[in-house]
């Protein structure tokens, strides 16, 4: 399918009336998010050795452009898990508003096993196959990886992933199952309350407020001096993140409803918040990662990290789901090649690493000047696009279309 789409792979209710080219825009964010996943990787597996040596002698900016190419892997993420929390949660909004039923738990249910699992499992058994030693075909394996239990025990977090994004994927899943509890709180309040939309952000940023002080408590109690740890990276630490997208699909469904025009005035000019976006990225570069500026303890790390990708998210995405206005941002992620990269976004999400750690193998690959590093980045993003266009179009469409006959 060629048109945009929601986290299902198909147009969404909620938002099945909206301009093509925001659709379009939708799809380009998530080209985007996985783009500076992949990009993160390339950068981290392709080029340690030869271009860290360059690095190293080149003074405080290249530092920090070093640094900000290892927080890509972490702003795409941020992104996300923006979207989902925008897109899933704007047709409970959404049915609060026509009073008409919540979406249906069964059915929403198998949307989602539909748009997330097979692709998954089917990436696994493949790797596991060619890579035996990862151990995916045992008890270990079928707990930690086929059912998402990878992110709970430091234990399975140290023995590695056979797809290193496999444990944001837990994190949706996880997200998927707590998205309709919450909807049927917030819709309990929303009835109550004599402000139904106070009452939704009031909800959202106390989940949000909840979520740092999560975050807070782990960091100050943590044995492990690391952020990748089961209680830094589980559902929990990235709710604030979540409770993002979800207030901008609140955002999204009071304009509609109320017909309000502020939203939209302000989601114009995008490059201004972009601009926003980069300077995020500095800060979060500069506090952060093996090549900050500023020395701070791993604590302070952690948290400026946490707290940074927040608005550094909403930059990004809020002049793309507001905004209708011509301009070269927008029309750089309205165009269909970007538009066909969101929409094959999860295969390559899924099989980039791998695809890259392939070519790390290859000995002239192993430690590339500067200068040649763009030329691999290029050539395993290719290859890259060519694994996820067959797990769109031979496994994930045919599931999300079965699972939508089904539901």
């Amino acid at each position: 399918m060629a048109t945009a789409t929601t986290a299902d792979g198909q147009p969404s209710e909620a938002i099945a009336e909206e301009p093509a080219q925001r659709l379009h825009g939708i799809d380009g964010l998530r080209a985007l998010a996985a783009t500076l996943v992949f990009t993160f990787h390339a950068w981290w597996i392709l080029s340690p050795a030869g271009i860290a040596r360059s690095i190293s002698d080149a003074g405080d900016a290249a530092h920090l452009a070093n640094s900000a190419l290892l927080r890509f892997g972490t702003v795409g993420v941020a992104l996300f898990y923006l979207l989902s929390g925008f897109l899933l949660y704007g047709p409970f909004v959404a049915a609060r508003y026509n009073g008409t039923p919540q979406p249906r738990l069964i059915p929403y249910l198998i949307r989602r096993a539909a748009r997330i699992i097979p692709a998954y499992w089917a990436a696994l058994i493949l790797i596991g196959l060619v890579e035996p030693d990862l151990n995916v075909f045992t008890l270990h394996g079928l707990k930690a990886y086929f059912l998402f239990g990878q992110i709970y025990s430091f234990d399975d977090l140290r023995q590695g992933f056979p797809l290193p994004p496999m444990w944001t994927i837990c994190v949706e899943v996880t997200f998927y199952i707590f998205l309709p509890v919450w909807a049927w709180v917030a819709d309990g309040f929303w009835k109550l309350s004599h402000s139904p939309l106070r009452a939704e952000f009031t909800l959202l940023a106390l989940l949000a407020v909840a979520s740092i002080e999560w975050k807070l408590h782990v960091v100050r109690h943590a044995a492990i001096q690391t952020s990748f740890q089961p209680k830094l990276i589980a559902l929990p630490a990235s709710l604030d993140l979540f409770a993002a997208g979800m207030a901008l699909a609140v955002v999204a469904q009071a304009a509609r409803h109320h017909h309000w025009a502020l939203p939209a005035r302000l989601a114009a000019p995008a490059w201004a918040w972009w601009i926003a976006a980069l300077a995020c990225l500095g800060l979060m570069a500069a506090t952060s990662g093996p090549d900050r500026l500023i020395t701070t303890s791993w604590q302070s790390s952690v948290m400026l990290t946490a707290l940074i990708k927040i608005p550094l998210a909403v930059c990004l995405a809020f002049p793309i789901l507001f905004s209708n206005r011509a301009g070269l941002i927008r029309r750089a992620l309205s165009s269909r090649a970007v538009a066909w990269v969101g929409l094959v976004s999860y295969g390559l999400y899924l099989w980039h690493s791998f695809v890259i750690d392939r070519l790390a193998g290859i000995s002239q690959l192993r430690h590339p000047q500067l200068a040649v590093w763009p030329l691999e980045w290029l050539l395993a993003l290719a290859l890259s696009l060519v694994c996820a266009a067959a797990s769109w179009y031979l496994i994930e469409r045919t599931a999300v279309r079965y699972a939508r006959q089904r539901a």
